[in-house]
């Protein structure tokens, strides 16, 4: 959710929306067109290096972000400079609490592209980069049953879904998405 009031900055990951292919574009495009593009500045850069000055963000958000860097504690450390004090992270991330996962992923169709840790390793990473752990729930139930209820209402993306997850994901994701749904049922 954005404020109408003000500015956001967005830092965003996505290998694929960041490739030469792709260079950040698709983010602008989708800020335009949810005309949100005069409210959001779009950086591209290390994510262990983000050009920011020290305690000047409120608020930031991951969104399964982590599960793509190799680095994690870096960045978290990096998330901890240029955080305020009493600023708040909310990080969403998939675990390896489940057991080892099936590829392919998501968000990487290999294991060298994928850096999910269990639970335990990754709380003790905030812990170590400076950050007070305020919550942590498990959504995996929460995702299980959104996924039963859109089996079972019978619904299809339409096409415009269809083609922005190909455009920002890959043209494979909903087959890599399906396919976790299924591992994550069977356990």
């Amino acid at each position: 959710m954005l404020s109408k009031e003000r500015h956001q900055t967005a830092a965003d990951p996505n290998l694929y929306q960041l490739s030469a292919q792709g260079g950040g574009r698709i983010s602008r495009e989708l800020s335009a067109l949810c005309q949100l593009d005069d409210l959001l500045t779009f950086i591209e850069a290390d994510a262990k290096e983000v050009p920011f000055g020290n305690d000047v963000v409120f608020h930031a958000c991951s969104f399964c972000v982590g599960i793509n860097l190799p680095e994690k504690l870096a960045v978290l450390r990096e998330c901890a400079r240029f955080a305020r004090p009493g600023g708040r992270l909310i990080w969403t991330e998939v675990t390896q609490d489940a057991g080892d996962p099936y590829y392919p992923l998501p968000w990487s169709t290999t294991p060298d592209g994928s850096h999910i840790e269990t639970r335990e390793a990754l709380i003790k990473q905030f812990g170590k980069a400076g950050f007070a752990i305020l919550s942590v729930e498990d959504e995996t139930g929460a995702h299980l049953e959104l996924v039963r209820q859109i089996k079972q209402s019978g619904r299809v993306p339409e096409l415009p879904q269809v083609q922005l997850n190909a455009a920002v994901l890959g043209p494979d994701f909903p087959e890599r998405r399906q396919i976790t749904s299924r591992v994550l049922e069977m356990r």
